[in-house]
């Protein structure tokens, strides 16, 4: 009786380790269903190990298998998805951390770019069983982030030191001061220049309206009236100027033409030949008259 109750509790012992064994297989590969495999690759110490999870845009959709430890410096994983979902084209893959204590998963992110051009109703082709999903952009480790915090604190630390040396050891606060304390002063002289400036234009406007204001209206009436004036009058005179000019143009006209008695005369060709025959007859008359006078005047005295 004895032996059986022991045989009862080991074949207990068994199952439940068994079945215990059998569900975190099942929890770590979301069940015992069929999927398919495909594969990534990433540089030693990513921290990836059998059995983490796959999750694609923060969703679980299969589990790492195996990782391989190549000799060019990369790790071999082979990931087993489940076959009700796929890896759209232009999918990248990252080692993320989950979690508080150093758990690893990979993460599928497709691209947001390409899917944000598609028009509504058209999907982006899956990538294909067994294709190698290319390596994105890791995220910043723990100690990524706190080596990047080390050096922002010695920056800020050097700065400090700098900051000290020149301000407080060589008395660059004084320095300070004093630039403060002359550009106060010459803010100071630059108010009074302008105070001092708006006097001098109030006062010129001031004299502007006394002058406008002293003008006399029934002057200025008066002097536009002649004006006018001396405008109608100037008007006239182009007009009877304009008149004369078309009359002298008239008679200028009939001179060319021949008419009348001067147009004939300067237009008649012959005129010139007897003037000068004229004139010749004249200086020989009046030779022979110095020359035979008698012949020309009969004087007796009785």
């Amino acid at each position: 009786m004895k032996r059986r109750d022991e045989v009862l509790v080991g074949v207990f012992i068994t199952a439940a380790l068994l079945v215990g064994i059998s569900g975190s297989l099942w929890l770590a590969r979301r069940g015992f269903g069929s999927g398919y495999t495909m594969h990534a690759q990433f540089p030693w110490g990513a921290g990836l190990k059998t059995g983490q999870q796959v999750l694609l845009a923060g969703v679980g959709i299969g589990y790492v298998d195996q990782v391989t430890l190549k000799p060019n410096g990369y790790l071999d994983v082979q990931l087993e998805i489940e076959k009700d979902y796929q890896i759209p084209e232009g999918t990248t893959a990252t080692v993320v951390a989950v979690g508080f204590f150093g758990d690893q998963a990979v993460a599928l992110t497709p691209d947001s770019a390409l899917l944000r051009g598609l028009p509504a109703g058209v999907t982006i082709p899956p990538m294909q069983p067994g294709d190698t999903i290319p390596r994105g952009r890791p995220a910043p480790s723990i100690a990524d982030l706190l080596q990047r915090v080390d050096t922002i604190t010695a920056d800020v630390s050097s700065l400090t030191t700098a900051l000290n040396r020149q301000f407080v050891t060589r008395g660059g606060f004084q320095d300070v001061h004093q630039t403060v304390e002359s550009t106060q002063r010459l803010v100071d002289q630059l108010a009074g220049v302008a105070a001092e400036q708006s006097r001098n234009v109030t006062a010129t406007l001031a004299m502007i309206r006394r002058s406008a204001a002293a003008i006399d209206s029934a002057t200025v009436d008066s002097l536009m009236g002649n004006l006018n004036q001396t405008t109608a009058n100037l008007s006239r005179l182009t007009t009877e100027l304009n008149a004369t000019t078309t009359q002298l143009n008239g008679i200028l006209a009939k001179v060319d033409r021949g008419d009348g008695t001067v147009g004939r005369m300067l237009t008649d060709t012959t005129l010139y030949s007897n003037i000068v025959n004229l004139v010749a007859r004249v200086d020989s008359l009046t030779a022979d008259f110095k020359k035979n006078p008698r012949k020309y005047i009969n004087l007796e005295i009785f």
